[in-house]
């Protein structure tokens, strides 16, 4: 196992002869510990999926892996939720609620356009 110490010092020595170039400031010290993962000695190839995991096929493979462990398929997208029912579920706040008596519901009766004057009924 290799210690956190040693591995700075390599990636120092890396740096200092040229074979990694130094990354973008960034107003933090640079350390091994964040920019070490991001290289490979000469011969590696970073694999990221594989298997049933793989880019080609993997809804097809997912789809045979459900069958063998007999799992339900997953659940189709939901539409979205409206938008008085998300600001009541995050914040508490019914915005559909009158905002001056707190008993009454706001109702939509027009979208007002800048520069449209409304028709005002007098009667």
């Amino acid at each position: 196992m290799i210690g956190h110490s040693s591995l700075v010092a390599r990636f120092a020595e890396l740096l200092i002869s040229g074979i990694i170039a130094p990354a973008e400031p960034c107003g933090q010290p640079l350390s091994g510990r964040c920019q070490l993962p991001h290289v490979l000695s000469g011969g590696f190839v970073r694999i990221r999926h594989f298997g049933f995991l793989a880019n080609r096929g993997h809804t097809a493979k997912l789809a045979r892996c459900r069958a063998l462990l007999a799992a339900a398929p997953p659940p189709g997208p939901a539409g979205p939720e409206p938008v008085a029912a998300l600001m009541l579920r995050v914040t508490g706040v019914d915005i559909g609620q009158c905002p001056v008596c707190r008993v009454g519901h706001l109702r939509f009766l027009a979208v007002l356009r800048p520069g449209q004057i409304p028709a005002l009924d007098t009667s």
